[in-house]
């Protein structure tokens, strides 16, 4: 989900899925 991704920003795109 990019959406999730996007809103977490950078320093939980890995922590998102």
């Amino acid at each position: 989900m990019d959406r999730l991704q996007s809103r977490s920003g950078a320093g939980h795109k890995g922590t998102s899925f």
